[in-house]
């Protein structure tokens, strides 16, 4: 493997121009890794901190338990199912059933 690598770096231009404008891709990885790790430990700082100043807010809290629970009026949802009753015996009329045209010039 050692002489494939030699031979590979033989063929290689090593002139001023190429060493100036061409990348190099151990050291930009580098680079990439190290920015990449900078801000991935901010964000995990900044999440961190934001958690220990939330946990301890009210907003977090559950209710006491002395306020009342708020129950369903019967009256008012049997009228609702009925309202929806109504509207599905509607809607398979209307699939059973061709509505009658109101358009004369159809």
């Amino acid at each position: 493997m050692d002489a494939f690598l030699k031979k590979l770096k033989s063929f290689s231009f090593k002139g001023s121009v190429y060493k100036k404008y061409t990348s190099h891709p151990d050291r930009d990885w580098l680079i990439m890794f190290y920015t990449f790790s900078v801000i991935n430990l901010l964000i995990a700082g900044l999440l961190f901190f934001e958690y220990q100043k939330t946990k301890d807010l009210a907003a977090t809290e559950t209710s006491s338990p002395s306020q009342e629970i708020q129950s369903v009026d019967k009256n008012s949802l049997v009228k609702t199912l009925e309202v929806y009753r109504e509207k599905k015996n509607r809607f398979e009329s209307l699939l059973e059933e061709r509505p009658e045209s109101r358009n004369p010039a159809i």
